[in-house]
């Protein structure tokens, strides 16, 4: 019987290196799975296992690509994305529009998200304090702010 190192609140606080860490070490164990698939967690579930297989196809190209792709590495990396690929296909959601997003569309949501903060911060609007950020848990006032300080390192 798997009993749970993590609760669904401390998965959901993970940053999202461990949380795919944990997506990694329960993708062989149905019962440790469906935890990860549970309607607290299914959408960030998704979220990272979309990212993952993305990573593994780059990595994969970029190792072929410079000739430092060695056979035992790929065998590894086919193997995880098989096995993500099968753990991601029930995910679909509801509406069925399941697809890959591309770095384009993450940079225009990205671009969208920082307009919409600095529309609310024009009016020093109370949504500022109480909207966190999906990953990390961060309010749209302290998002703002890191995103400032890293566009002005």
């Amino acid at each position: 019987m798997y009993e749970p190192k993590l609760s669904i609140l401390q998965l959901a606080a993970l940053d999202p290196k461990e949380y795919a860490g944990e997506i990694k070490s329960r993708l062989r164990n149905e019962e440790a799975w469906a935890v990860m698939v549970g309607p607290s967690l299914i959408g960030r579930t998704r979220t990272t296992v979309i990212r993952m297989v993305e990573s593994i196809d780059f990595q994969r190209s970029r190792a072929i690509s410079a000739g430092t792709a060695a056979p035992g590495w790929l065998n590894a990396l086919d193997a995880l994305r098989r096995l993500l690929s099968l753990r991601l296909e029930p995910l679909a959601p509801p509406d069925g529009a399941f697809r890959v997003s591309s770095n384009k569309e993450t940079r225009a949501w990205r671009s969208f998200s920082a307009r919409l903060a600095a529309v609310l911060v024009e009016d020093d609007h109370p949504a500022l304090d109480s909207l966190k950020t999906p990953y990390g848990g961060l309010t749209a006032r302290e998002w703002l702010a890191a995103r400032d300080e890293k566009a002005s390192a």
